[in-house]
């Protein structure tokens, strides 16, 4: 597959890759894992992505979803399946982190819509966590909820907190007291601010293949 920019980053890591693509895309009006831009789907591009960075990628979907086709394509994959129905993306974190072994120490979670996701991204929000639950991105002072990092200790509270009723990735953050990386910061190392960048919408999707297809 074409690289878009990354940078190969030495393997292994510590930091597994979650990446979700068990949501109904109501927004985009299709599955909008499998919609490609210069021959290769969203999806495709974030397991690209995640792979350069861990050898130990999660992917996980929905409890009757179908293998993706991209588990061929990444043979290195664990597939998994969040068996908590529209429960949101919470359950499908805990459902990668129990796939997780004690091999490593954090996770970043992905969503199948980023597929500009820098492949030094994980080591800076891991970095970020000293000895914290989590750490994610701000932008324009809001919290991101996708892309974030999870320490693996903290898997049992994400579960509880899960449990007792919490839905939203910001919600967990704040519940956690996640440590952020600001905007200024991230734009000294991601000046196009591609760890942000995802598509949800049609009009969305329009920019991101833009932006893809002018990098060649």
């Amino acid at each position: 597959m074409p690289d878009q920019g990354a940078e190969v980053d030495q393997l292994p890591s510590k930091i597994a890759a979650i990446v979700l693509c068990g949501g109904h895309s109501t927004r985009m009006g299709s599955d909008k894992a499998q919609l490609k831009i210069a021959g290769h789907s969203m999806l495709s591009r974030v397991l690209d992505r995640a792979c350069r960075f861990s050898s130990r990628v999660i992917l996980v979907g929905a409890a009757d979803q179908e293998r993706p086709s991209q588990l061929a394509e990444f043979p290195q994959l664990h597939w998994t399946r969040d068996h908590q129905p529209d429960q949101g993306p919470i359950a499908g974190l805990c459902a990668g982190l129990q796939a997780i072994g004690q091999e490593c120490t954090a996770a970043i979670l992905l969503s199948c819509d980023n597929p500009l996701i820098p492949t030094f991204l994980p080591a800076l929000l891991a970095d970020r966590l000293d000895g914290s639950s989590a750490a994610s991105l701000v932008y324009q002072d809001r919290v991101i909820p996708i892309p974030a990092v999870f320490s693996i200790n903290a898997r049992q509270q994400i579960v509880r907190e899960f449990h007792d009723g919490t839905r939203a990735i910001h919600q967990l953050l704040t519940k956690l007291q996640a440590q952020t990386v600001s905007t200024e910061e991230l734009a000294a190392i991601d000046p196009d601010l591609d760890s942000l960048c995802n598509a949800n919408t049609p009009a969305s999707f329009k920019e991101l293949e833009k932006r893809i297809r002018a990098r060649g």
